[in-house]
């Protein structure tokens, strides 16, 4: 005599068990499936997150920036070469950028779009580097070429 555990189904029907069986699968891939989702997910949302955290750290700005008040220009000059060369601007405020022809191709109209966003960034930096009277000379300055320039007279 063969003894039978309350949930042995050994001896139903083999078609039955089989329904049984793969609907069992179905359901437990459909679990797994939303369980692995919410991980990736979440690791997802972690990775972005970090991410966006070591980018904010590579490109920060020292929270104590020189500001040059019309004395020690020489003093100041030398802190904004390490800041904007530190930050990648020192080319663009030092050089400038030239705007594209009408023909320009496609990586040209990039280029001179990112050039513009270092630029706005620079200016940003300088901006916050001088003081109230000083910026009243820069103000009206269109590029970052052109605040430079007059800081230099």
């Amino acid at each position: 005599m063969m003894l039978t555990c309350k949930h042995d189904r050994s001896n139903e029907n083999p078609s039955i068990m089989g329904n049984v069986a793969t609907l069992k699968y179905q359901a437990r891939y459909k679990i797994d499936m939303m369980f692995d989702s919410i991980i990736l997910d979440n690791l997802h949302h972690y990775h972005l997150n970090d991410k966006r955290a070591i980018m904010a750290t590579v490109n920060a700005i020292p929270g104590n920036l020189p500001v040059f008040d019309g004395k020690g220009y020489e003093d100041w000059c030398v802190k904004m070469d390490a800041i904007l060369g530190f930050q990648e601007l020192d080319e663009i405020v030092k050089d400038g950028f030239q705007e594209p022809s009408k023909n320009a191709s496609a990586e040209q109209k990039e280029t001179h779009r990112e050039n513009k966003r270092l630029d706005c960034k620079a200016r940003v930096l300088l901006h916050q580097c001088v003081s109230a009277n000083v910026f009243q000379k820069i103000s009206q300055a269109a590029t970052s070429k052109q605040a430079w320039d007059i800081l230099q007279q």
